[in-house]
């Protein structure tokens, strides 16, 4: 491993990895449908996330909008990124 990615806790401050994930045609639900699809968006990745061994001090929620983005806080979490992106998108 690099010595610039080693995991100290300094590296720990900031993102390594973003993945943002949007619900198409989300506008055109309707109010309860949309509150519906965000709670099973959410379950999605924390099933995902949960899946892959990310804990939660790796990673932050943030919903926006019809969708939301999981910033990855640390290089272990990152690492899993693209696997909790394929676990979401195979949900």
């Amino acid at each position: 491993m690099s010595p610039d990615l080693k995991e100290t806790p300094t590296s720990t401050r900031g993102a390594y990895a973003v993945l943002g994930i949007e619900v198409v045609l989300f506008s055109q639900l309707r109010d309860e449908d949309q509150a519906h699809a965000i709670r099973a968006l959410y379950g999605w990745v924390q099933d995902s996330l949960s899946f892959h061994c990310v804990t939660e001090q790796e990673y932050r929620w943030s919903r926006v909008g019809g969708g939301g983005y999981v910033t990855f806080s640390s290089i272990s979490g990152s690492r899993k990124a693209i696997d909790v992106a394929f676990s979401i998108y195979e949900r």
